[in-house]
C-alpha cells in the first residue's frame, strides 16, 4: 500500500463523518481500515492490524495467536469474529501484492468486484459504528445538559435553603434574646416586688415599734404622775366618796 497515493473518490456507503479532524489528507484513505471487533482504526499506527484468511480485520489486542504445527510453520490466528482457525497476514507495506490489493486506495480503478465489496463491507461496518458513536454522544450530550439543569435548579433551591436557614438561625437568635431579656425583665420585677415588701415590712415594723415605745412612754409619765401626787389623788378619791359617819353627842359617861 502506497502512503503517498490521495483517495480521489471515496469508496461507496463511506459518509464524511468517517474523516477524522486532525488525520491528514494523505491518509484519508485509510480511515476505513480498523479491527472489526474493537474497531481501533489502522490510521493511528497504536496497535497492529492483521488481515484473516476469513478476510475479517483484527487487531493484536483481539485476535488469539496459535503456533503453526511445526516451528518453521506460518502461525495461526483465531478470528475474534468467526471464530475460526485461519492464517493470516499483517496489515502493511509488506503484504503480498495479492492481498495487499485489497486495500488499493482506488478500487474502483481496478474493476474487482471483490475489492470493492472488501472495502465497502468495510466502510459501511466503520459508519454504522460511527453513527452509533454518534447518537450516544447526542445522548449524552442531552443528559449531561439535562443533568447541568437539575444541578442549577438543586443549586438555586440550595441557595434558598441557605438563606432562609440564615433567617431562621437569626430569628432562633432574636426569640432567644427576647426570652432572655424578658426573664431579666421578669427577675427585676421580682426583685422590685421584693424589695417594695421588704420595705412595706420594716416600715410596718417600725411603725409598730415607734407605737410600742409611745405607749410605753405614757405609761411611764401616768406612773410618775401618781408616783409624785398620792395625796392629790387620795384626796380627790376621798372627795368623791361620801360615807356616813357618827354623830358625835354630849359626853355622859357611864358604866355598860
Amino acid at each position: 500500500m502506497s502512503n503517498t497515493s490521495i483517495q480521489s473518490k471515496p469508496p461507496a456507503g463511506e459518509s464524511d463523518d468517517c474523516v477524522m479532524v486532525n488525520q491528514p489528507t494523505m491518509d484519508a484513505h485509510k480511515l476505513w481500515i480498523h479491527c472489526n471487533r474493537c474497531y481501533e482504526l489502522y490510521a493511528r499506527k497504536k496497535f497492529k492490524l492483521f488481515l484473516l484468511a476469513c478476510h475479517h480485520v483484527s487487531c493484536e489486542k483481539c485476535v488469539k495467536v496459535c503456533v503453526g504445527r511445526t516451528p518453521s510453520d506460518a502461525l495461526i490466528y483465531q478470528c475474534p469474529i468467526c471464530r475460526k482457525e485461519v492464517r493470516g497476514r499483517e496489515v502493511g507495506n509488506n503484504m503480498p501484492s495479492g492481498i495487499k490489493m485489497l486495500f488499493h486506495p482506488e478500487p474502483w480503478s481496478l474493476h474487482n468486484d471483490f475489492i470493492e465489496t472488501f472495502q465497502e463491507s468495510n466502510s459501511r461496518h466503520i459508519a454504522k459504528f460511527k453513527e452509533r458513536q454518534e447518537k450516544l454522544v447526542a445522548k449524552l450530550a442531552k443528559d449531561i445538559e439535562m443533568t447541568k439543569a437539575i444541578c442549577q435548579k438543586r443549586y438555586i433551591e440550595m441557595k434558598h435553603l441557605t438563606v432562609e436557614r440564615r433567617k431562621a438561625f437569626l430569628r432562633q437568635r432574636q426569640i432567644k434574646v427576647a426570652l432572655a431579656n424578658r426573664k431579666n425583665e421578669q427577675s427585676l420585677m421580682a426583685m422590685k416586688k421584693k424589695e417594695e415588701l421588704r420595705k412595706k415590712q420594716l416600715l410596718a415594723a417600725s411603725c409598730s415599734y415607734k407605737s410600742g415605745s409611745q405607749k410605753s412612754k405614757s405609761s411611764q409619765r401616768n406612773q410618775r404622775s401618781r408616783s409624785a401626787s398620792p395625796g392629790l389623788s387620795t384626796s380627790k378619791g376621798s372627795a368623791k366618796r361620801k360615807v356616813t359617819v357618827f354623830m358625835h353627842l354630849s359626853n355622859h359617861s357611864f358604866d355598860l
